[in-house]
């Protein structure tokens, strides 16, 4: 079965032409390929359409409530192997990290500054108060890397390790 679409170009005409598939297999390849040469374009219209997106979504969500929570329940395996996978991946760090500090108080007085808040943590490698080397990893030690900040106004001060951060909480300097 062939299909006829009509596509727009780089300088926004409209052409039309033939899919040459005749099986699911040749059309998912066609379109795996398709978002391998325009990744750059489908990137910039989500960026450019993110509130139409995240719209659709949402309604999506509530006409379809039900089907979603069965979804959910039925595949409840599969989600948190998804999401276990996730958070290994560079994003999902940075996801998790950016989630936790919102969780503990944190307050962004300006929307983007989450994004070079974040760039500034992964890129400290010296606590700002005893430049004791810092370190990372699943358990904690007097000399992990943690965010300082106000627990009253929630703004951040520093990038210290835990010893300084627990003295500072302690002396209140």
């Amino acid at each position: 079965m062939k299909l006829n679409l009509q596509i727009r170009n780089q300088s926004k005409r409209n052409i039309n032409f033939r899919m040459p598939y005749k099986n699911k297999e040749e059309q998912r390849e066609y379109h795996r390929q398709y978002r391998i040469n325009n990744a750059e374009h489908i990137k910039q219209w989500r960026i450019d359409n993110a509130e139409k997106i995240a719209e659709t979504n949402k309604q999506y969500k509530i006409d379809n409530a039900e089907y979603v929570k069965q979804y959910r329940q039925d595949h409840k395996e599969k989600i948190a192997e998804y999401n276990k996978q996730y958070r290994q991946t560079a994003q999902g760090r940075k996801v998790n990290r950016i989630g936790g500090w919102k969780h503990a108080g944190l307050v962004d007085s300006q929307k983007d500054n989450y994004e070079s808040l974040y760039n500034h943590y992964i890129n400290t490698a010296q606590c700002e108060h005893c430049n004791v080397e810092l370190t990372e990893g699943k358990y904690n030690t007097s000399t992990t890397k943690v965010l300082d900040h106000s627990h009253i106004t929630g703004e951040f001060r520093n990038i210290l390790c835990l010893a300084c951060n627990i003295r500072r909480k302690e002396d209140n300097f």
